[in-house]
């Protein structure tokens, strides 16, 4: 409650995405599958952004804790769930890329 009234205008974009129907952009949780070529690759190795569209917003390790905004050093292990936004579309690629065996 106290964001909405610090910064509405992050509330607003949230609101969008979450919530309405007329964008596109939904958020999703997209894992590092075992035998994947992304394994041992870092996250600018693998560019996400770039081959998929999508927007990474976090990575989430087993017994670890969420990694907001990663660094594109990030090293990537098997398990890993990145949370990304952008299309469907751009989700799926995503998705394809982290299980593309290696």
């Amino acid at each position: 409650m106290a964001a909405a009234v610090i910064k509405p205008e992050v509330m607003d974009f949230l609101d969008l995405v979450v919530h309405d129907d007329s964008h596109a952009t939904e958020m999703a949780t997209v894992a590092v599958v075992p035998g994947t070529k992304c394994i041992g690759k870092t996250l600018r190795e693998i560019s996400p952004w770039e081959t998929c569209r999508v927007t990474l917003l976090a990575v989430r390790r087993k017994g670890d804790s969420l990694q907001p905004n990663p660094s594109p050093d990030f090293v990537l292990r098997e398990g890993d769930e990145l949370i990304v936004m952008g299309t469907a579309e751009e989700i799926k690629a995503a998705g394809m890329m982290l299980a593309s065996p290696g």
